[in-house]
């Protein structure tokens, strides 16, 4: 049985492939993708004041230079690995590499990123 992806799982989605895409055809590292989805420290998903209580501030990490945006690291991951099974991206990863980088797959039929944004243009309305 298929679950239906939520609003928020859906505007992820977008965001990972609206970064992905601007990059094309060149591949973008985890890190890279996170710090992007944090929007240089304006969109942090962990936002918490000096006694650890949630808060609509920054970027706890100061100076915000050293925030790798790691905050989004579990709304993020899963989803790239999610947009590779629907083939929107391909995930690179080779011998001596450090970390895993992600490119965006160019096909002549999107039929799976059209179902993305029909998605998300039905949780706009």
């Amino acid at each position: 049985m298929a679950r239906t992806p939520t609003a928020r799982t859906l505007a992820v989605r977008g965001q990972l492939l609206v970064i992905l895409r601007a990059e094309h055809p060149l591949p973008i590292s985890t890190s890279d993708v996170l710090l992007r989805m944090a929007n240089d420290h304006r969109n942090c998903t962990r936002r918490l004041d000096g006694f650890g209580n949630p808060t609509r501030g920054l970027c706890p990490y100061r100076p915000p230079e050293k925030c790798r945006a790691w905050c989004w690291y579990d709304p993020v991951y899963p989803q790239l690995c999610a947009l590779m099974r629907l083939g929107l991206v391909e995930r690179i990863r080779r011998d001596g590499m450090r970390c895993v980088y992600w490119r965006y797959v160019e096909t002549e039929t999107d039929e799976a990123f059209n179902a993305i944004v029909d998605a998300l243009e039905a949780t706009d309305a």
